[in-house]
Order: structure tokens, then sequence, then C-alpha cells
């Protein structure tokens, strides 16, 4: 979705790290999520804390490469900390997304499933 969306909104630099981040915080989910669990708050509460600690400081690893000319101490933890009010931004608006909107997109997702026969054994 970041690779399509940047299509519209610009590639960048960052457009491979976003794929990363955003990929390594679906691959957290699906090895957390393999059961069930599908309470909305549980969703939530890991959708807070996969931004807030997966996909956040992997793009501030990236700014921090980017901006930085000679990489320091201080550098780090200026990028880091500028980025600590976006990244709480970030993990707030995706527990309150998946708060209210997580168990009907999944049970449209259930229903494709079924409908074409994905994941069939």
């Amino acid at each position: 979705t970041a690779f399509v969306s940047n299509f519209l909104y610009g590639h960048g630099p960052f457009t491979p790290w976003q794929m990363f981040a955003y990929g390594a915080a679906g691959l957290l989910a699906g090895f957390c999520f393999r059961r069930g669990g599908r309470k909305s708050w549980i969703m939530a509460l890991f959708g807070f804390f996969a931004v807030f600690l997966c996909v956040g400081p992997i793009m501030d690893l990236s700014g921090i490469t980017f901006l930085l000319s000679t990489i320091s101490w201080k550098g780090i933890l200026t990028v880091l900390t500028s980025g600590l009010l976006v990244n709480l931004v970030q993990a707030v608006s995706t527990a309150l997304l998946l708060l209210f909107f997580g168990r009907p997109l999944l049970a449209k997702l259930d229903r494709i499933k079924r409908k074409y026969g994905i994941l069939d054994r």
C-alpha cells in the first residue's frame, strides 16, 4: 500500500524504509494473531505498540541515515526525539482506526477468503 500510495504522493529515499517498516509490522501481526484474537481493543493495543515501537523507530532510522552528514549520538538523539510526537500521533491514529474499523475490515477480508478459497487446505 505504501508503494502504491507513493505513486500519488511521490517516491523518495524513504520508500524502501516505509515498505520494510510496514512489512515488519504486518509480519509481527501475522505471528501474534495467527490463531485469532479479533477483539477490537486487542487489535488497537497491538496497532499502537506496533507503530510506536516498530514502524516509528524504523522510519526514524531512515531519517538518521538521510539527514545526518556525520552520525553522532547527539544527532541520533535529536532525530529520535523530534520523531516522538509524529510516532505517537501515528500510533494513536492506528489504534483508533483498528478500534472502530478493525472488525468490519476483517469480516470483509474473511468473506473474500471464503468466496475465492484463499488459504484453503
